[in-house]
């Protein structure tokens, strides 16, 4: 069997024409170089090399843009010229790299001039006729072994020494350090081959360390990467990310490659290389397990940074709006602040005249300080601001006072009972709270209007803030509010519990080390709300809303998907629990104020008759005995004190009949009359 050789140098031999001898090799020959010679004709060069299928690259002495023309046109399958790429598209810029792409020769940093193939000595002519004749016979049956070349390789290796130098491309020191590294480690291996080559080593071993130095280069490119990966761990951030996990995939396909090739040639040769074999497999499956770990801890990264770019946006976000509602508390500061301390020196006044016992503050609408109808008119009106510039209260600091107010309230409330007294509504009992605190009326009328701008800034964002302020307002009732509010905590805690069936996770959840999935949010909101199809669209439309306004980026919402974290969720499930109540007591809310009209939320029992006549209650068979009950129900101990809560407890209790004749409570009577 004839010989196939791959690459040809015919420079520098003084030759008038191409020796015929050539066309032995005309199916296997992909490198020429018949520069500096004595052609005068390029035209019957040109028609002799189109009879080289498998020719690539060609070297040859060209005087005019013809007759490069001549040679591109003959040579159909040619893709480098006098070390220039044919085609525009494989050009790679090669500014300070040490792999010159356009040629596929390898770049010596000393002489800026390439390493010819010749150095390479790829032209199997300089030590085929010195090879081991018990080996020679099943050599030549081996392609592995005739085809072995780091030639092949060169292309490989410049896709990823560009991406490791794209990924230092702003550090032009990085990007010198690494290009003498790997050139002087190409090198090396490049004379070890040599070296081999004039050895006169056998075929087989010089085939298999062609292919152990690729595995070796490709490993040197790893580590270079792994190197990268443990400086950005260092910083927990991560740039390129796909670049970087590109090449670890090209290494791991090259290096496949070489080893299949390097498999191949073993086991058709002789057990003599069994235990080169078999320390080649451990190595590369060290460096595989090293590869496998890298792309796992590569993918960790890659969900981090994701999740920190989202954190990141989010907190952008809040910290724009919180500047942007802070230049409103400069704004409209005298007016409604004036207003306040006008109120506190004449409750001062009523106070010290009164000689009230114990000195609390007790259920009156003529000395209370906590006339909201200016400040809470609307909702989301403006902040105010004290003249002594009283800072605005952290959101978490306002929740715990307003827990803490809850507390002592319940406390408060059954005091009352025994000392057969009103209950305070939560405007008076707000009062109430900071005077045994402070004492003092500047620091009470500070800390309240702290309090107030708290739930003005921070109500629409916050559901546990929202409801305070919405007691205050008397637009809901304190009792099945507040119980509503630790019912939704204790439930929707219970369902991730169940529905995640493993603590640690559930832990992180709750705390909020984790994000709750789509899936996972969707079936707690389908049964919160099981037997109401319409609220269940419209709780996940809101929080479907709240996520894309948090992730801006539509392709990192797309790769992240709906996720949401805990403490979100429960504050938009209980913001959507109050938007309920709210809407369902408005028709009583109205009726309430159209005789409560100092807006204290305290009406007399002729205010309470009042409403029972506004919603249409009774017809005038026994109304007097139905609107007596009704009266010993909500008032039970005649003070004639009657709060917004208490109506709306005496409501819920109380049936009547509807238009059709059915019984249903009065509560639910008057929030659907029209």
């Amino acid at each position: 069997m004839s010989e196939q050789i791959t690459s040809i140098d015919l420079s520098n031999k003084g030759l008038t024409e191409i020796p015929e001898e050539l066309l032995e090799h005309k199916d296997s020959l992909e490198i020429l170089d018949i520069s500096n010679n004595n052609f005068t004709d390029l035209k019957p060069i040109a028609e002799f090399l189109s009879q080289f299928p498998k020719l690539t690259n060609l070297n040859i002495d060209l005087e005019s843009e013809e007759d490069a023309l001549l040679i591109l046109k003959s040579i159909q399958n040619l893709k480098f010229l006098n070390q220039q790429a044919t085609d525009e598209e494989d050009e790679v810029d090669n500014n300070n790299n040490n792999i010159n792409d356009n040629n596929n020769d390898i770049i010596n940093e000393e002489t800026d001039e390439p390493l010819r193939q010749s150095e390479l000595n790829e032209n199997n002519e300089n030590y085929n006729n010195n090879i081991n004749d018990k080996f020679n016979e099943n050599q030549m049956e081996i392609p592995e072994v005739q085809n072995a070349s780091l030639q092949s390789e060169i292309n490989n290796f410049n896709v990823i020494v560009s991406n490791i130098k794209k990924f230092y491309e702003k550090k032009p020191d990085e990007v010198n350090k690494f290009s003498e590294e790997f050139q002087d480690f190409l090198k090396n291996k490049i004379d070890y081959i040599n070296q081999m080559i004039n050895t006169n080593t056998a075929k087989y071993l010089y085939a298999l360390n062609v292919y152990q130095s690729k595995l070796d280069i490709y490993s040197f490119l790893n580590q270079k990467i792994i190197s990268m990966l443990k400086e950005l761990s260092s910083l927990n951030k991560f740039n390129n990310s796909d670049l970087i996990l590109e090449s670890l995939e090209k290494i791991e396909e090259y290096r496949n490659a070489s080893e299949k090739d390097i498999n191949s040639i073993v086991n058709k040769m002789n057990k003599g290389i069994t235990e080169l074999n078999t320390n080649r497999k451990n190595d590369n499956n060290e460096l595989n397990k090293q590869v496998k770990q890298l792309k796992s801890e590569l993918n960790k990264l890659k969900k981090k940074n994701k999740e920190y770019e989202i954190t990141t946006r989010t907190l952008e976000t809040e910290n724009k709006n919180l500047n942007e509602k802070n230049k409103l508390l400069k704004k409209d500061n005298d007016k409604l602040s004036g207003n306040l301390f006008r109120r506190a020196n004449r409750m001062i006044k009523s106070e010290t005249n009164g000689n009230k016992e114990n000195n609390e503050f007790l259920p009156d609408s003529k000395n209370n300080i906590f006339d909201l109808k200016s400040l809470f008119e609307n909702p989301h009106e403006k902040v105010i601001l004290s003249q002594s510039n009283s800072r605005i209260l952290a959101k978490n600091y306002l929740i715990d006072i307003i827990n803490d107010i809850y507390k002592n309230k319940i406390i408060s409330d059954k005091k009352n009972i025994q000392n057969q007294i009103p209950k305070y509504t939560m405007e008076q009992y707000l009062f109430n709270y900071l005077k045994s605190k402070y004492g003092l009326k500047k620091l009470i009328v500070e800390w309240s209007i702290k309090i107030l701008n708290g739930i003005k800034l921070y109500s629409k964002e916050n559901a546990e803030i929202c409801l305070f302020g919405l007691l205050l307002r008397n637009e809901l009732d304190e009792n099945y509010s507040i119980q509503i509010l630790n019912k939704i905590k204790e439930t929707v805690k219970k369902l991730i519990k169940e529905l995640v069936n493993n603590f640690q996770k559930y832990e992180n959840i709750i705390n909020g080390n984790t994000y709750m999935d789509e899936t996972l949010w969707k079936t707690i909101a389908n049964i919160l709300y099981k037997d109401d199809i319409k609220f269940i669209e419209q709780l996940i439309q809101k929080i479907e809303d709240f996520i894309e306004s948090k992730i801006e980026n539509v392709e990192l919402l797309m790769q992240m998907g709906k996720k949401i974290l805990f403490n979100d969720f429960l504050n938009l499930v209980i913001m959507f629990n109050l938007n309920i109540r709210k809407n369902y007591l408005e028709n009583l809310v109205e009726m309430f104020r159209e005789v409560d009209d100092g807006r204290y939320g305290i009406i007399t029992g002729e205010g309470f008759v009042e409403i029972i006549q506004r919603a249409n209650l009774y017809n005038q068979d026994n109304i007097e005995s139905k609107v007596q009950r009704l009266l010993e129900l909500v008032d039970e101990n005649e003070f004639n004190n009657i709060r917004f809560t208490d109506v709306v407890d005496a409501f819920d209790k109380e049936y009547v009949e509807d238009e059709n004749g059915k019984k249903i409570k009065i509560l639910d009577k008057i929030a659907l009359a029209k």
